[in-house]
């Protein structure tokens, strides 16, 4: 069987918190303090919280696991089965193959060459880390040859025609994730403190202004708005779909400004001086590639003066009636709470 050069391709359940609690050593007893009084001080013993305990003392009944979806999508390494990749053949490095991802085991990948069907037989593990990993046209880039493994030598005709099927349509691994400063990284982990990212306004969702990660907290990220220093710091999530990769705002369209609660704290040339040095610190950017993974905003149909319900951005625990006085975007709606004319813009997610 022959080579084909790919230029000639387009194409663990949390464990229980515990308190632990004893007698102090004997020296660290107070100088003038019998033992009996330091031991009766702390004569509480190893105390262990168990859930299921509880729950059924109380009467309580667990939220739903399914309530959590983002929670479950955290702890997703951004490599899922079906995405397809280049792996290199044996020790020859002009030599690939393509080959799918089968299952994910933190920063294991178990692949299988494409090709082999459902033969698990050559089935192999990979390291994220350590192993010389790419997606898909890296090769075809940098003018290495496909070749297919020993087991499909026989197998395969036309590699040309294979190849064109194999990856009509394909998923690749992401290749941020592959390559690079953020290779076997966790989505999460891009998250530290000190990176930047844009974040919508409250209040417009047309506006944005650039935020730091002042602490990662499981994906709770604490943020802090660029030139307000000392003003109390923002809380959410990293999935938030107000959060954006620095650049984000000026690429759709969207303005760039402190939002009104924070503006007065500076002149408008001090603003300025902020934002261009802000953009200037490219190394603290969170990778434009995860944000291109994360479900988009959905398109509406709204159109003006249509009634609709609301939450209220100033008191997110109530729904108000509201009325569409403008449809600025596909995504975005400027609404009119009909009961004190106040005026606010938001996403489709937020109408009900």
């Amino acid at each position: 069987m022959g080579t084909l050069s790919a230029g000639l391709m387009s194409q663990t359940p949390l464990a229980h918190p515990t308190l632990t609690t004893g007698g102090p050593p004997t020296d660290m007893i107070a100088p003038g303090k019998k033992r009996e009084d330091a031991n009766a001080d702390t004569s509480l013993e190893e105390a262990e919280f168990n859930w299921e305990e509880y729950l059924e003392e109380t009467g309580s009944t667990t939220a739903p696991h399914s309530f959590f979806k983002h929670v479950d999508t955290s702890m997703q390494t951004g490599l899922s089965p079906g995405m397809k990749l280049e792996v290199p053949l044996g020790t020859d490095p002009q030599s690939y193959w393509i080959a799918s991802i089968i299952t994910t085991c933190g920063k294991l990948l178990l692949l299988r060459y494409d090709g082999c069907g459902e033969d698990r037989s050559a089935d192999f593990w990979c390291d994220i880390v350590t192993s010389d990993l790419h997606s898909i046209g890296w090769a075809q880039q940098n003018k290495k040859t496909y070749r297919p493994p020993e087991i499909l030598k026989d197998k395969l005709q036309n590699l040309e025609e294979f190849l064109a099927e194999t990856l009509k349509g394909a998923s690749s691994a992401p290749t941020h994730l592959l390559e690079g400063p953020h290779r076997g990284k966790d989505p999460l982990d891009l998250f530290g403190p000190g990176c930047r990212l844009e974040l919508q306004h409250s209040q417009d969702s047309l506006a944005a202004w650039p935020v730091q990660v002042l602490d990662n907290i499981g994906g709770r990220l604490q943020l802090q708005y660029e030139g307000a220093p000392d003003c109390p710091p923002l809380h959410c999530f990293y999935l938030n779909s107000s959060l954006h990769e620095i650049g984000w705002a000026h690429r759709n369209g969207y303005e760039l400004k402190p939002p009104k609660e924070i503006v007065s704290l500076n002149t408008d040339e001090k603003w300025k001086e902020i934002l261009t040095k802000c953009l200037e610190d490219t190394e603290n950017f969170v990778p434009t590639e995860f944000f291109q993974e994360q479900a988009q905003i959905p398109n509406h149909t709204f159109k003006s003066g249509m009634k609709i319900e609301a939450i209220n951005p100033k008191d997110p625990s109530c729904i108000v009636p509201a009325t569409v006085t403008e449809v600025r975007q596909v995504s975005y709606s400027l609404l009119w709470w009909v009961s004190c004319s106040y005026n606010f813009i938001l996403t489709v997610l937020h109408l009900y």
